[in-house]
């Protein structure tokens, strides 16, 4: 009888580590981190860093967030613990190159209830895991599937159009072409498992040029905005490059005031 006692007491108190482990575990006490990406070098590193992530930095600050400087070394398994005390994490259109391994911790922590923000569509890969880039580098030919579109090479917008009304589209016209101030930039996009939640018209004024003999975008529309649900959390996928110019739009300024916004979050994540 008392060995059955010792015993039973010896569950509950592993049971109550366990749940305890667990809460601790999932404590997200940090609002928001913007992934810095100064590591990895190539020959637009400072570049990239000055007209997209450094002005989204600011843009979060302006909305009245305090966001804090993260590595992308967060995203390595050692730094999981770190990693899921931020409930948001923001990657700008600068953040181009990923270990595999990396890609795998940005998984994860959207499974683990976080919101992961992405301006880059995720495609190429740091193959030899250096932070330079070289020969052996590659991209994933199907796209991140914790995105769920497939993002390359670039192209104009000029309209957009919510398709879905939510949280994420507040504030925004539903359902009729909208002019955006200007042309913006951003990757050619397909979706492929994500939820497109606005759509926007391709310009390119490759189509203008009768002698171009490069590639050229397909005339047509692609996502402007997604999100894709995996596990507790999600990944936001805002298409157009957020630079000092485009945050400034009126229809994409309040894309990323929805983007951060608590009711996003509860909307998109669960612990």
């Amino acid at each position: 009888m008392r060995k059955k006692r010792i015993i039973g007491i010896g569950l509950i108190l592993l049971f109550a580590s366990l749940v305890f482990a667990e809460n601790t575990f999932a404590e997200r006490d940090k609002e928001i981190g913007v992934v810095e990406y100064k590591k990895f070098e190539w020959k637009s590193t400072n570049y990239t860093y000055n007209a997209y992530t450094l002005p989204l930095f600011n843009a979060i600050k302006d909305l009245g967030y305090s966001p804090e400087w993260v590595s992308m070394d967060i995203f390595l398994p050692e730094n999981k613990t770190e990693r899921d005390r931020y409930k948001r994490i923001v990657i700008s259109a600068a953040g181009l190159w990923f270990t595999p391994e990396m890609y795998e911790g940005m998984t994860d922590y959207v499974k683990s209830g976080g919101l992961l923000i992405t301006n880059s569509s995720l495609l190429l890969v740091d193959a030899n895991r250096n932070y330079k880039l070289d020969k052996e580098d590659n991209y994933m030919k199907d796209g991140f599937e914790t995105v769920g579109v497939f993002g390359h090479a670039s192209v104009s917008m000029t309209k957009i159009k919510v398709e879905v009304a939510c949280p994420l589209t507040e504030g925004i016209p539903e359902g009729e072409w909208l002019e955006l101030e200007g042309k913006v930039e951003g990757r050619v996009t397909a979706n492929k498992s994500a939820t497109v939640l606005i759509t926007a018209e391709r310009w390119s004024d490759t189509w203008e040029k009768t002698d171009y003999k490069g590639w050229k975008p397909d005339k047509g529309n692609q996502p402007f905005l997604t999100f894709k649900h995996s596990g507790k959390g999600a990944c936001i996928y805002i298409v157009p490059a957020l630079s000092s110019n485009s945050v400034k739009d009126k229809y994409i300024s309040v894309i990323l005031k929805n983007v951060l916004s608590k009711k996003t979050l509860e909307w998109l994540t669960t612990e």
